[in-house]
């Protein structure tokens, strides 16, 4: 772990996905552990909080404790209590309580992932609201559970969500005394963590004093430098994200459409296989945004523009202006790629974009390797999305045959894996190691 000082890990979650993550990150073991433990090795260690509380403090983040129990996976037994219903909850829920009153009492608690609605967290939260303890809350408003969906397309909901958010966080840091960080998306939800263990690593330098400004580590500076480096190298003003001529466009146009080739050629591969013969009829096209940089015209603005496409030459009045808003109301792939900060597969509302039915973007993420976590850079940004969009469609029931179904919708999460390396290679094609 990048900390030097003491790491204590609870999750309320029954899988081994933070198990998983953090033997990815480290490449070391790191063992579950729950309440009551297993009973299946009698007189032995079996990894319940009395064996976790054993292990050395410097050591512990290799120990995930969970709250509630732990599903069975593959060859690990179930850890109990499982918590499930509300008799458990009822009947373990005191128990929880007294253990998680010490450590909630001292040190900096981060919350992550939690909807605040437990009552074994919400309850030894208020009984140590009194405490030294610094605690805060990485939280992200969310129209949709707030109001449903035939609300969140309107201005109104937007703004009684945000009063709603805002409301919350009083309540929290009144009666719990832990401060939420409000946070536009997913996405950032990812960035604050990195960011996180990048001022852990070099906190001399994640500093706003820094001199120069260049070698300034806080988020700010680093993603205008980031920008302003990945738009000088595209050949666009830096600062307003326009291309310096239209000669220089039409260069960036051909070069992105040459670089998607081979997506292209996997994308016709992957069609013969399914056909058995020749490709089907299903087209594609190619589509690169970068994040809106940050000078006066677009200040505070969390939005994503077009910067050029296979499907058509770039730079047209109309396309040259399709800038959209970071949401989750987003109907684009890449905007929506961005918030969630994870791939995303969307079908397109027919007519509402030409022939498209289909779309699939993944975010672009720009590192730098001066600090490290064993093979993973901490200096992460996300700079824009690169999406493929298809006259198939790709997710649920909408295709009313088999020749209107995407090739994509097929895929397992290895063939997504190599699509979304070969559009990484795309996009480090077009602008450099970024």
């Amino acid at each position: 772990m990048v900390y030097d000082g003491e790491v204590r890990i609870f999750t309320t979650n029954f899988d081994g996905l933070l198990e998983s993550s953090l033997r990815d990150f480290t490449a070391r073991d790191v063992e579950s552990y729950s309440l009551g433990g297993h009973s299946l090795s009698k007189g032995k260690k079996q990894f319940a909080v009395r064996d976790w509380k054993r292990i050395p403090e410097d050591e512990r983040w290799r120990a995930v404790l969970h709250l509630h129990g732990k599903l069975a996976q593959e060859e690990s037994p179930y850890l109990q209590p499982l918590i499930l219903t509300e008799s458990t909850f009822s009947r373990y829920g005191r128990q929880i309580q007294d253990f998680l009153v010490k450590y909630l009492s001292t040190g900096t608690v981060l919350i992550v992932g939690m909807s605040m609605t437990d009552p074994n967290i919400l309850a030894p939260l208020r009984l140590t609201a009194t405490s030294s303890a610094d605690r805060f809350i990485l939280t992200v408003p969310d129209v949709y559970r707030s109001f449903g969906d035939h609300l969140a397309g309107s201005t109104q909901a937007v703004a009684r969500c945000a009063e709603f958010e805002v409301e919350v966080a009083k309540m929290l840091a009144n009666d719990l005394a832990v401060k939420p960080v409000l946070l536009k998306s997913y996405g950032q939800v990812n960035q604050v963590l990195s960011d996180l263990a990048l001022a852990s690593a070099l906190p001399e330098q994640y500093s706003s004093k820094v001199s120069p400004s260049s070698d300034r580590l806080p988020y700010g500076y680093r993603l205008t430098r980031a920008l302003g480096g990945i738009y000088r190298n595209i050949g666009y003003k830096p600062l307003v994200g326009i291309p310096q001529n239209r000669t220089q466009s039409e260069a960036l146009s051909r070069k992105f459409r040459a670089a998607c080739a081979k997506p292209m050629n996997f994308l016709k591969d992957e069609m013969r296989a399914a056909t058995g013969a020749t490709a089907s009829d299903e087209h594609f096209g190619f589509f690169f945004w970068l994040r809106v940089p940050g000078g006066k015209s677009y200040a505070g603005k969390y939005e994503i523009k077009l910067i050029c496409s296979s499907a058509y030459h770039h730079w047209e009045e109309w396309s040259g202006q399709n800038i959209q808003t970071i949401s989750p109301l987003s109907s684009y792939t890449p905007a929506l790629a961005l918030y969630w900060g994870q791939p995303v597969v969307h079908n397109i509302t027919s007519g509402s974009r030409g022939r498209w039915r289909g779309s699939l973007a993944f975010p672009l993420v720009a590192t730098s390797h001066y600090a490290m976590l064993g093979s993973y850079p901490l200096d992460t940004l996300q700079v824009g999305a690169i999406a493929v969009n298809t006259t198939g469609v790709i997710v649920g029931n909408e295709a009313t045959g088999n020749s209107e179904r995407s090739v994509i919708a097929t895929w397992d999460h290895e063939r997504m894996e190599a699509f979304e390396e070969l559009l990484n290679d795309v996009a480090q094609t077009l602008v450099g190691d970024f």
